[in-house]
Formats: structure tokens, sequence, C-alpha cells
């Protein structure tokens, strides 16, 4: 994998991804005060906040209208798991999920329950949509259904919402027109794909790109083996 140079912003809990594939393969970086794009061929990382060209985004999850994801947690007095938002002045009504939440976690009074990885895919007035673990969630207000548009920058989908990726304790499992789990296992350093996060995928799934303790880690489409090449 390429391990990139730069050091990308550090938001806080929940977010959008501090990455985006380009539609040429490109990578932006956000960082704390300028933006990084890594060349498809990974041979440069320049600066590229000045160039006129470069998308921006905001990393906080809320929607335009004012709700803000604060997170979510294992319910005590129902069996799913909760989104608690918040929007200027105070908390709101928090939402229930599908997804049953752990016992007894919180309900014994210690402790919180195991964490959830929340990766969005889209926060609107239509509604949030978000992966929760790998599954994917989505919450419309009544009458609506969650929306279709374009993906939002930072999501785990490609520019042109053919593909989505999820980390795995097997791997980064890549889905679009066919499901591909791309191991790390092997790898010297960056092995465990459990760590990552914040993961984005390019166009034609042809790299995912992750974050692994705060590094940019850029791993490229495997490529065939002769062997199977030859068949």
């Amino acid at each position: 994998p390429y391990v990139a140079h730069s050091v990308p912003a550090q938001p806080a809990q929940p977010h959008y991804s501090p990455l985006w594939f380009e539609p040429d393969g490109s990578l932006l970086i956000p960082g704390e005060h300028s933006v990084t794009r890594v060349s498809p061929d990974r041979a440069t990382e320049e600066a590229a906040s000045g160039d006129g060209r470069v998308p921006s985004w905001s990393l906080e999850l809320a929607a335009p209208n004012g709700p803000r994801l604060l997170g979510v947690v294992h319910a005590c007095d129902r069996s799913e798991l909760l989104f608690n938002e918040t929007d200027a002045q105070h908390p709101l009504l928090a939402l229930p999920s599908r997804l049953l939440a752990a016992r007894p976690a919180s309900c014994t009074g210690h402790g919180t329950g195991p964490s959830i990885s929340i990766a969005p895919l889209g926060f609107d007035e239509s509604g949030l949509e978000v992966l929760l673990a790998g599954a994917r969630v989505a919450l419309a207000p009544p009458g609506k259904k969650p929306g279709t548009a374009l993906p939002t920058l930072g999501t785990p989908r490609s520019p042109d919402m053919g593909w989505l990726v999820t980390p795995s304790a097997l791997g980064l499992l890549v889905l679009g027109e066919r499901k591909e789990l791309w191991q790390t296992a092997k790898l010297q350093d960056h092995s465990d794909a459990g760590r990552f996060n914040d993961c984005v995928v390019a166009n034609d799934a042809r790299a995912v790109a992750c974050l692994d303790a705060g590094h940019v880690i850029v791993f490229e489409r495997p490529k065939p083996s002769a062997s199977a090449t030859h068949k």
C-alpha cells in the first residue's frame, strides 16, 4: 500500500471522512489549514487549495436544516440502537435504528457497551443514511423516503455511485457490480483491517483509502496473479 505523507484533519466523532477520491483517481486529503492532492499514480503529493478546482466539504455530520448527529447508544428502555441528535439549542428525541442493542451494555450502570462505527452516506432533509458497523441503516421523516442524490464528499461511496467500501475483521469489503474482499492480513504493516476507519473508494474500485491510527493508507486494486491470467 501507499502511505501518504500528508496529515488529515482530526474531526470529532461522528463525521464525514477527511478523504475523497476525485473521478480521475486523485486523492484529496483536507488538513487543518490546506488540502493536499495525491496524484492518481501516487507519485506526487501537492497542495491543492489554491488551484480553484478543489471541492470542499464539512466533516461535521449535520443536516442543512440544523440537526447534528452526536452518536449511537445502546438503549436500555428498548431493544434497538438509538441515534442521538441535537439542534442549535438542545438535544432532540433519540431515533431508533433497526439494529439490536447489546445487552447488558449500559443497562447495569457500568460502561456504555461496545462502540459502534459510523460511516455516513448522507444526511439531509430526506433523512439520515449511514453504515453502522457495516450495516446500512436509513431513517427518513414521516412521509419521505431516504434521498438518492449524488454522493456526499467524504462518504464510503465512489463518486460515480457504483461502489461502496467498508472495513471488516477479514479485510476491506468492496461492493458494486460484484462483491470483493481485499485481504490485508499478509501485509507487514497495516495488516489489521479492523483498525481502519474513514475508508473511501475510487471509481471502478481502482483504489481504496483509509485511515490507520491517523495515517492515510491507499490500497490499489489487487492485480491478478500470473497463473490466473494464463488460465
